[in-house]
């Protein structure tokens, strides 16, 4: 949203979506904190000048300014604040500078109604290339020539100067705002269409073009972090649920292959103490340590591993049940008995058992009932 304010007449203006609101003082902006405000400035404090200076980087060029404008402005101090274009091909360069105290006060009023500004540029270092641009506000007006020299002073000293600027200056037309009817500056317009009669119109037409931004260097306006991610706050909402749900369902799932495996387990637990009835807990704890290790071409697992393998590949399975299960130490092989309705739902179980690095051998099958028995033997 575009702002004007005109120290020369203490006016401010906003350009709002609702039309022109006139505010009553710098901290009436408050209102727009919202929004991001580039801001037009007129005020007499702020000093213009235009100075030659070499070719060279913007570092170079910041320090030895300073003692150039010493020698060409009265208006400069030693701790004055300044801004520049950088120098175009014949090394003309267009300076604006304000007192620091002045700066700094402007820099804290920003701060502590919390604005959120693109950029404080003069207004009479607005302008376009090729072209004259002239804002008239009653008795005060503002000349820019191409950006290359651009000041405000009384209306009629604008207008007895303007035919030598833009003769100086290779204006090839004149860019006129004005609400004026009777104008003095209608006579140098020679196209009618370069004549504005809305001031938002205008300061769009100029501000396309390099300008001078005030907020530079340490008077950098801070980043509002809160206000730049607020339009992606329903983005970040949105992400965080879908991870919270995905972490969600695997907590879950990994939940239920260890409820299984620990089944399976004793599943197992229960096979061995039927096949050795007078074994105890340490008796197994024993044959558990001597069969942990399998080999199965790169991959290393034990026999809980195996068994907790077993058990998810199982679960995932809606049409395969597990009937019993029988390990042999010698052979290190499992037996397994598996229930299903159909052979096809047989194969696929035997298939996902094959990916994860298991080999297999077929055993018996018998159909009891509407229920298929298949014995397979699987080794790690």
């Amino acid at each position: 949203m575009k702002i004007l304010i005109n120290n020369y007449i203490n006016l401010i203006k906003a350009f709002t979506s609702d039309g022109v609101k006139e505010l009553d003082s710098f901290d009436d902006l408050k209102q727009f904190c919202d929004e991001e405000l580039d801001i037009f400035i007129l005020d007499p404090k702020i000093h213009n000048n235009k100075i030659n200076l070499p070719l060279a980087s913007r570092s170079i060029l910041k320090k030895s300014i300073p003692h150039v404008l010493q020698d060409k402005s009265l208006n400069f101090q030693e701790n004055s604040h300044f801004s520049f274009n950088n120098p175009s091909i014949d090394g003309d360069t267009f300076i604006s500078f304000v007192d620091r105290d002045w700066i700094v006060s402007t820099f804290e009023d920003i701060n502590r109604i919390n604005l959120s500004i693109n950029f404080l540029a003069p207004l009479e270092s607005c302008g376009k290339e090729d072209c004259a641009s002239i804002f008239e506000q009653d008795k005060y007006s503002t000349v820019n020539f191409s950006n290359k020299w651009g000041w405000t002073a009384e209306t009629n000293l604008i207008n007895d100067l303007l035919e030598k600027g833009i003769e100086e200056y290779g204006c090839s037309e004149v860019l006129l705002y004005t609400d004026q009817e009777d104008s003095i500056f209608l006579n140098k317009i020679k196209d009618k269409d370069q004549i504005i009669k809305l001031e938002e119109e205008f300061l769009s037409k100029i501000s396309k073009d390099k300008k001078i931004n005030l907020l530079s260097d340490k008077f950098k306006p801070k980043i509002n972090w809160d206000k730049a991610f607020r339009p992606y706050k329903l983005v970040f909402i949105s992400l965080a649920i879908v991870f919270l749900t995905l972490f969600s369902t695997k907590l879950i799932e990994i939940n239920s292959h260890k409820v299984n495996s620990k089944e399976v387990i004793s599943s197992a637990n229960e096979l061995y103490f039927n096949k050795y009835p007078n074994a105890n807990n340490e008796d197994l704890d024993q044959f558990i340590k001597a069969n942990k290790n399998f080999d199965s071409n790169a991959i290393e697992s034990n026999f809980v591993g195996i068994l907790f393998n077993l058990s998810g590949i199982i679960n995932s399975n809606d049409k395969v049940s597990l009937s019993s299960i029988i390990y042999d130490s010698v052979k290190r092989e499992f037996l397994i008995e598996v229930e299903s309705l159909q052979f096809d739902d047989l194969e696929v179980f035997k298939s996902v058992i094959k990916s994860q690095g298991f080999i297999i051998q077929e055993g018996s099958s018998k159909r009891v009932g509407p229920s298929i028995f298949s014995e397979i033997i699987i080794q790690a």
